[in-house]
């Protein structure tokens, strides 16, 4: 009796130091490959076996199969091939999550009648399956299978946090890609204008310089053009400190005054009706609607979706501006949407349009844009203690709905508790 115990405290202590290894073989800076390969032979002192296979998903390492000791073509071929398949059924049935050994159709084909194959569970699902063999019939225990579920769990773990580190680099690298297509967008955006307020004013510098008469509709268009190009500087520069103050988690300096929304949206739908290039309708369900906005922020985000809505639709397309008073979780709202006809949104980038720097993929290249609009929208609004959607469908339009609380009474003389209450965040 004594020696049966002594020889399983043997075992724990052997399969502890054995396990101990395979997690210092994983930490180690050694190439991924390297590792794997390391662990592959320490599984050999748990559960042993004739040949041992390494199965990864696609995406998650490089190479594909990692076999010890390495197989022939045939073999390896007919291995992957069962292995693959298995993984694929996993994958697609969810299942995998269970410690018992998988079936895999080649093995006794290859002369290998005993095997244990156990799936490698991720946060994703199945990204790998580990396999044993035996020549011999019959060899393996269900402690094998249990030896060989904990090293499947550490295989799991890491191949999980590489996978999870790669997409990490390839965000920050997609990111850094488009931080500076970005600037280099805004440096273009920057010159255009510019250029034009320099020709206007050296021309007149020039013409004043020569005693030249500068006649008044002259002026007067040469200052219209200096506006209009400052006021696009201006806009690309506040685009830049938005943009900015998210990266650094800085909130914007926001001051929230009781306004009507109604006017707001008139007063900034009015000029874009003579500018924006398209029929431009406002539809109002209501008399006034009084929320706390900070009106030059507010009025940024009503031009950029009115400005957006033009840019992406054909020539002459309508376009729609509505507002409407809404009650939902017990709050009262203004709801603001902003409608067109253009080339809408792929379903696949829906979820994504508000993220900084990104556009959608049928976008045409010549039409400009920075990517950072509708991020600088849902910053704004949500620090308003509103929300922002889109509803759209590619080749149909889109629809973007700001929602704002409003007070319920109306009233355009709320105290500081009455402020403090209606720019909480909407749950």
């Amino acid at each position: 009796m004594e020696t049966v115990q002594s020889a399983r405290v043997g075992t724990a202590r052997s399969a502890t130091r054995v396990l101990n290894e395979v997690t210092l073989a994983l930490a180690s800076g050694r190439d991924v490959e390297a590792r794997l390969r390391t662990v592959l032979a320490w599984l050999q002192d748990l559960v042993q076996y004739d040949h041992c296979v390494l199965l990864c998903a696609g995406e998650v390492v490089q190479p594909h199969l990692i076999a010890l000791p390495p197989l022939a073509n045939g073999p390896a071929a007919h291995i992957q091939a069962a292995l693959d398949r298995l993984l694929q059924l996993l994958q697609d049935s969810g299942a995998g999550r269970e410690a018992s050994s998988l079936p895999i159709a080649c093995s006794e084909e290859l002369g290998w009648p005993s095997h244990l194959a156990l799936p490698l569970v991720g946060l994703d699902g199945v990204i790998g399956i580990v396999a044993v063999f035996r020549r011999s019939a019959n060899a393996y225990s269900e402690m094998d299978v249990s030896l060989l579920s904990v090293v499947a769990g550490q295989l799991a773990a890491y191949l999980a946090a590489l996978t999870e580190h790669r997409r990490a680099v390839e965000a920050r690298d997609e990111l850094d890609r488009l931080r500076q297509e970005f600037l280099a967008t805004t440096v273009h955006d920057l010159k255009t204008p510019l250029t034009v307020v320099r020709g206007r004013a050296q021309l007149l510098l020039h013409r004043l310089a020569g005693d030249m008469k500068v006649e008044p509709p002259g002026l007067v268009e040469a200052l219209q053009a200096i506006e209009a190009s400052s006021g696009r500087m201006a806009a690309r520069i506040n685009e830049l400190v938005d943009i900015t103050r998210q990266e650094l988690h800085v909130v914007a300096d926001l001051h929230p005054v009781p306004v009507d929304l109604v006017e707001l949206v008139q007063r900034v739908v009015a000029p874009q009706q003579e500018t924006c290039g398209h029929t431009l309708r406002l539809e109002v369900e209501c008399p006034n609607l009084i929320g706390a906005v900070d009106t030059d922020h507010m009025a940024r985000v009503l031009e950029n979706l009115i400005g957006n809505a033009a840019k992406y639709s054909p020539a002459a397309a309508p376009l729609t501006v509505r507002v409407r008073r809404e009650a939902m979780a017990d709050r009262q709202w203004c709801v603001i949407s902003v409608h067109d006809q253009g080339i809408g949104i792929p379903a696949a980038d829906l979820q994504r349009v508000f993220e900084r720097y990104y556009r959608a993929g049928n976008v045409p290249a010549q039409v400009p844009g920075s990517g950072i609009g509708l991020a600088s929208v849902r910053h704004i609004v949500e620090q308003h203690g509103g929300t922002v959607a889109v509803e759209s469908a590619e080749g149909a339009g889109s629809t973007f709905t700001v929602r704002l609380p409003v007070f319920a009474t109306g009233s355009a003389s709320p105290t500081e508790d009455d402020l403090a209450a209606l720019l909480m965040p909407a749950r």
